[in-house]
């Protein structure tokens, strides 16, 4: 396991932005020069063969450690798949891992929208059970390959509103998971839980606590806290994945309780700079000051 590095999410929208305006590798550079000292990269990132080069040298160059994003939702790798067809494209996963010599894959949950007339009950139980046949592969994929798998808590969504299926939210949920999975790991994704939090109304300070030794992985951002349970995205509603401070959430008291609770992975900055603004320098200066202050809590 890495010791408590500081990393980047590398965004789509950002990476095309990049590619277009500016150097893949000075990009990734003025991240490694300031701080980062890890990346994840989404399979759905379709890298070039020579970004895929730059990558690898970079890992020599900087001692980076890296970490993968199945392609979900998209639906290419999904826990709603039938096993036999989850076992071939998460084996796919585990090989692309393994070009960049990654240390583990985050594997979240999609959003499962059901036809009016269906009771809750009916689809969670069917989706639940392939959720946990398909998990269990994961898991053992994962241990064959010495590569660490996390299980990444939902955003908001609520059947109530919305017809939108998402079931692993509250802490109640998670448990159901670990109950049915014991080897599970989870990928903590803060921004996710102060919006659960928030709006299914629990202790998200508990939830970290409960699943302090499971969690492998911590997606960090900011967010209001405001969610209207149809995964809308607006100024202030919704997992807007901001950069830090640009939000309420408490995201430093968050870090200080993993790192007394021992946590010592990577933490992973899922920000999304573009909606703050639309100038690239501005976009880039936003990702270098969300790592030097990550950097700061944790005494680095």
């Amino acid at each position: 396991m890495v010791y408590r590095k500081v990393g980047l999410f590398l965004s789509e929208p950002i990476i095309i932005r990049v590619r277009k305006e500016f150097n893949f590798k000075k990009f990734l550079e003025i991240l490694c020069e300031n701080g980062a000292e890890a990346l994840e990269i989404p399979e759905k990132l379709k890298l070039k063969q020579n970004e895929i080069k730059i990558l690898k040298q970079l890992k020599k160059d900087y001692d980076l450690s890296y970490a993968i994003h199945s392609s979900s939702p998209g639906g290419y790798i999904s826990l709603y798949l039938h096993p036999m067809k989850f076992y071939k494209r998460f084996k796919k996963c585990i090989e692309y891992t393994k070009i960049f010599d990654g240390e583990i894959i985050t594997i979240d949950l999609d959003s499962y929208f059901a036809e009016p007339g269906v009771t809750y009950e009916e689809v969670k139980d069917y989706l639940f059970s392939l959720c946990v046949q398909n998990l269990r592969i994961a898991y053992k994929l994962g241990r064959e390959n010495n590569i660490a798998i996390g299980f990444e808590n939902g955003d908001v969504r609520d059947w109530a509103v919305s017809y939108y299926i998402k079931f692993n939210m509250t802490l109640d949920e998670m448990l159901e998971f670990v109950n049915a999975v014991p080897e599970l790991k989870i990928t903590l994704d803060i921004g996710h839980l102060y919006l659960a939090s928030n709006y299914f109304g629990f202790d998200m300070f508990r939830y970290i606590k409960t699943f302090a030794k499971r969690i492998v992985h911590v997606h960090v951002d900011d967010n209001f806290g405001l969610d209207t349970g149809f995964g809308t995205k607006s100024k202030k509603y919704g997992d807007l994945h901001l950069p830090l401070d640009h939000g309420n959430l408490p995201w430093r008291e968050v870090i200080k309780l993993l790192n007394n609770l021992g946590y010592e992975g990577i933490y992973s900055l899922e920000i999304k700079p573009y909606r703050i603004s639309d100038n690239l320098n501005k976009m880039i200066d936003l990702i270098v000051e969300s790592i030097k202050k990550l950097r700061n809590v944790l005494g680095k």
